[in-house]
């Protein structure tokens, strides 16, 4: 069984690019010519998210969780209920 390293060093080259290690690219799913989203979280820690090519996948990823626990036949019914009003 072979450990897979959660952190490893990187460093900053001249024109400050990185080298993501071939084995994090493996296991997060990332190719050549795949776009990344880089953010700086609530900590000041950079944040690296692979992002998807298909528009769909784009849009769907960005309102995960935004409906989650929502019955949306009651929240369409709630709607239709205030626009009847």
């Amino acid at each position: 069984m072979t450990m897979k390293p959660k952190a490893v060093y990187v460093r900053v080259g001249k024109r400050a690019q990185v080298v993501i290690p071939a084995q994090l690219r493996r296991e997060m799913g990332i190719d050549e010519g795949d776009t990344l989203l880089a953010s700086v979280d609530d900590c000041g820690q950079l944040v690296l998210k692979p992002v998807p090519s298909d528009p769909v996948e784009r849009f769907r990823a960005a309102w995960k969780g935004v409906f989650e626990g929502v019955d949306a036949d009651a929240y369409i019914r709630e709607l239709r209920d205030e626009w009847e009003r």
